[in-house]
């Protein structure tokens, strides 16, 4: 059987991150991967490697009674890149407030694994940066953003 196709694997990750199978959600994640969740508004940063990026996941958790990311759309660009439109829910521990936010999180995926994720607040913010790579993902270098906002 060959490698998943990269909106296979981003479906796979949301699946068993909302079902609450951190570990299975994990090992998505190529053991070099990078994480830039610079433009986030909750715990913003830049994560260097699986398990520095799984205990910044955990951080998060760790802050909501529950929390589900849930994909609206699934936007490959060429094979590599998959711009993930998504509707965050979240639920405060003491008060049970409930938030929700729609935010974009664009997947870079090699040899079934994600080996970069970035956080961008709108679909067309990460299509202004990444929109023009469809030809670049397959050209054998890493996909970059066009664009910083």
């Amino acid at each position: 059987m060959g490698t998943p196709d990269s909106v296979e694997v981003v479906r796979a990750y949301y699946e068993a991150f909302n079902a609450g199978d951190y570990e299975t959600a994990d090992d998505f994640m190529a053991e070099d991967a990078v994480a830039d969740a610079s433009r986030r508004q909750v715990e913003p940063g830049v994560w260097y490697g699986r398990d520095a990026i799984s205990a910044a996941a955990r951080r998060v958790r760790e802050t909501w009674e529950r929390i589900t990311i849930e994909p609206e759309e699934l936007i490959p660009i060429g094979k590599d890149i998959v711009v993930a439109v998504v509707v965050n829910r979240a639920q405060a521990p003491a008060s049970g407030v409930e938030v929700e936010s729609r935010t974009a999180q664009v997947w870079t995926v090699k040899d079934g694994k994600a080996d970069r994720f970035e956080y961008f607040g709108s679909k067309e913010e990460a299509l202004a940066a990444y929109g023009d790579q469809a030809a670049a993902s397959s050209d054998g270098e890493p996909p970059q953003p066009s664009a910083r906002p």
